[in-house]
């Protein structure tokens, strides 16, 4: 954390001693960190964070995706041998719904579309680009409620390196995206989710991995299982597969949070595709979770 003040203040002062020099300046990155002793150089600036002026700037909107591509549409349909418009819902389900301020337009992500195009096929493009390891060994250290996935706008106002917060970051890092809100007393509330199934797929099956600490290939076979299972109706079996997800924790992580464990069950629920609603009340009290197949 240091080391990260040190490098951000001698850059930000650079930027402020050549300020005559300068007509306009953007600077982008995955996160920002709050105004410590590194903004006491450049202390002048306008956070577009999370603008409502700036929300669509950096990805593809409904409109901008059919305006611009509709002959790259009509391509990827003809490979698929789907209709024009089944193919528009199938891009909006994988690559739609990343918002950058509750009232703004969601948008696309621009990489995972152009890849979409180029290949004529849909996959998890965006998570060729990096493996998200520094952000689950944090969700390991401070696991979070999947089930519940909310934070306050004042939480994504100042962002601290020596205590990192898991869901701003997240969010951040656009593996969480800003679904609504809502005023909670003074302060507005932001409801949390993954924008899209690539970002869920993909990061949930990071997720079972980085938590369970089972080998790719064991916890394809083990999904695969639990979907038999599911399928069948045969719930005793789906039970004793999931037994290895939580077998398979390293006997040196002692965790007492129940947070860490409900990662893992949510994350392998995604994946297998089956609807997950947690702490379910009823008129004798509270279910954990209950999973909805057909």
């Amino acid at each position: 954390a240091a080391e990260i003040q040190r490098v951000l203040k001698a850059f930000y002062s650079v930027v402020k001693g050549t300020e005559a020099q300068q007509r306009f300046v953007l600077l982008t990155g995955v996160s920002k960190f709050s105004k410590v002793s590194v903004f006491s150089d450049l202390n002048n600036l306008t956070d577009l964070t999370m603008s409502r002026a700036a929300a669509t700037l950096l990805g593809y909107t409904q409109v901008e995706l059919e305006s611009n591509f509709p002959e790259h549409i009509a391509a990827l349909a003809a490979a698929l041998g789907k209709t024009y418009d089944a193919t528009l819902a199938e891009l909006r389900y994988w690559y739609n719904g990343y918002r950058f301020h509750p009232e703004a337009e969601a948008v696309y992500n621009p990489v995972s579309v152009m890849k979409c195009f180029q290949e004529r096929e849909f996959k998890n493009y965006w998570f060729e680009t990096g493996t998200p390891t520094f952000l689950i060994d944090l969700l390991r250290r401070t696991p979070v409620d999947l089930g519940e996935l909310s934070a306050a706008e004042t939480d994504f106002s100042t962002y601290d390196p020596t205590n990192l917060a898991a869901l701003p970051l997240l969010v951040q890092t656009g593996y969480l995206t800003i679904k609504d809100a809502a005023m909670s007393g003074r302060d507005r509330l932001f409801r949390l989710g993954y924008p899209n199934y690539e970002i869920e797929q993909s990061f949930s099956r990071w997720l079972a991995q980085g938590f369970s600490a089972l080998p790719g290939e064991e916890l394809s076979g083990a999904l695969q299982r639990m979907l038999r299972a599911l399928d069948a109706g045969d719930v005793r079996a789906m039970l004793e597969t999931l037994r290895i997800f939580f077998a398979g924790i390293p006997n040196d992580i002692t965790i007492a949070n129940e947070k860490y464990y409900q990662t893992i069950f949510f994350s392998v629920f995604r994946l297998l595709g089956a609807v997950v609603e947690a702490e379910m009340r009823t008129n004798i009290g509270r279910i954990d979770a209950v999973v909805k197949t057909k």
